[in-house]
């Protein structure tokens, strides 16, 4: 079932009509996001935009990003999103929303604020949980790259543990259908075409198996695009445990999604090492920049204890926007959130209060998220923007605030803030 508050959703950020999305386009991830702040301060939900007076409801948006007349025309697609809805649901295409449990904590973790706000999959959701390691690499293979992506295969099946690629010709391809011929479990991200691959022959029966599933963050009907494929390459890296490249040239997909785990330290990253290096120029350029060769033999456990970084959960002020129970979407209630007094005396008591969230400020729950997730170490202020989503001003105005409440100290050379209770 698919609920009302997806719904919303892919009424405001999915492409669903040629006619439609060239005369309103819909929202990307920043403006979803600009609405979710809006909708957090006036204490509404995705669902309740498809109900009531939207102009009424808009009355308070602010435009300075973009019109209400822009949601409203969005929200107003109602006939075209059943269409596809149907349509998709027959191909067996299933759709959740960033905050449904089934969505995966890794990418949350990873992306923060910069999460895709739907995820399209067909096959068993529950294999979304399981753990894989990624494999990547060109279309153009030869033999030898065969031979190495099916030795890789053989170990982490014999392991346990499951293959997440991206379902592309080539190295994707073979690294997928071969731990599913040997009866193991694969997670395709794809960048284009869900509906489609989904039918190919290779394919169609593990899905049927409960052995495979696919997924993307794109209309299911989307065609090939540059730009989709280089960002669903991050989703691969994040959804594994550790990444191998097999094959890599010095530009291009595969190239490009190294580089970023190697900036971004999603993950480990291990290399293929072919026999004749000269002829692997990218896959040798991937370990000057970091990746390391993948030993020809290999215990996962030793694959993926190399820790790229001590990296704490990415928060976001979003975190406190929960999601009513798929089945009573309806029934939504305020959470409650465990919040330590910003300003304890000595003689406090030390255990948390229950407040109710209604009565807290998002001032105060910026506080309490700091004091939860940082203690009193030391965070500058480009750190709290990043990870918990916040505007520059908004951030000025809150920190400003902190210091003068003493409830924040403001270090120089450099300049930080330490929460102190």
């Amino acid at each position: 079932m698919i609920s009302e508050r997806t719904k919303a959703i892919l009424l405001l950020t999915s492409y669903l009509s040629k006619e439609l999305d060239r005369e309103t386009k819909p929202l990307n991830i920043r403006e979803w996001n600009e609405v979710v702040r809006w909708m957090q301060a006036e204490k509404l939900t995705p669902e309740g935009l498809l109900t009531g007076n939207l102009e009424v409801t808009l009355s308070t948006w602010q435009e300075t990003k973009f019109s209400k007349q822009r949601i409203i025309d969005l929200l107003d697609r109602k006939m075209a999103l059943a269409l596809k809805l149907e349509k998709w649901i027959k191909a067996g295409v299933w759709v959740i929303n960033r905050s449904d449990p089934e969505y995966p904590e890794s990418i949350k973790n990873a992306l923060s604020s910069k999460v895709p706000p739907i995820l399209f999959g067909i096959g068993d959701i529950n294999l979304l949980s399981k753990d894989y390691i990624g494999i990547v690499g060109s279309r153009n293979i030869d033999e030898e790259d065969v031979l190495a992506t099916g030795g890789i295969v053989n170990q982490i099946y014999s392991q346990e543990f499951g293959v997440v690629s991206g379902g592309a010709k080539g190295v994707d391809e073979h690294s997928m259908s071969g731990i599913l011929d040997r009866g193991g479990f694969a997670l395709g991200v794809l960048a284009d075409s869900l509906i489609k691959k989904s039918t190919d022959g290779i394919y169609r029966k593990s899905i049927q198996d409960n052995k495979l599933v696919l997924i993307s963050p794109f209309n299911p009907e989307a065609g090939f695009n540059v730009g989709n494929a280089m960002g669903r390459n991050k989703l691969i890296y994040i959804l594994s445990k550790a990444t191998i490249v097999v094959r890599s040239e010095t530009k291009g997909g595969t190239w490009s999604g190294a580089e970023e785990n190697l900036k971004e330290k999603y993950v480990p990253l291990w290399v293929n090492e072919p026999k004749d290096l000269k002829s692997a120029k990218g896959n040798v350029e991937i370990v000057k920049k970091g990746g390391k060769w993948l030993p020809s033999t290999f215990e996962i456990s030793d694959l993926i204890k190399v820790i790229p970084k001590d990296k704490e959960h990415q928060v976001s002020l979003f975190d406190g926007f929960s999601e009513p129970n798929r089945a009573t979407f309806n029934q939504v209630s305020e959470p409650k959130v465990a919040y330590e007094p910003l300003k304890k005396s000595m003689n406090s008591p030390s255990n948390s209060d229950i407040i109710d969230f209604k009565n807290a400020s998002f001032y105060d729950f910026f506080i309490y998220k700091i004091s939860e997730k940082i203690g009193n170490q030391a965070f500058t202020k480009e750190q709290i923007m990043a990870d918990f989503d916040l505007s520059s001003k908004q951030l000025d105005e809150w920190l400003k605030i902190g210091v003068e409440t003493k409830v924040l100290v403001k270090n120089s050379k450099p300049v930080s803030y330490q929460y102190k209770p």
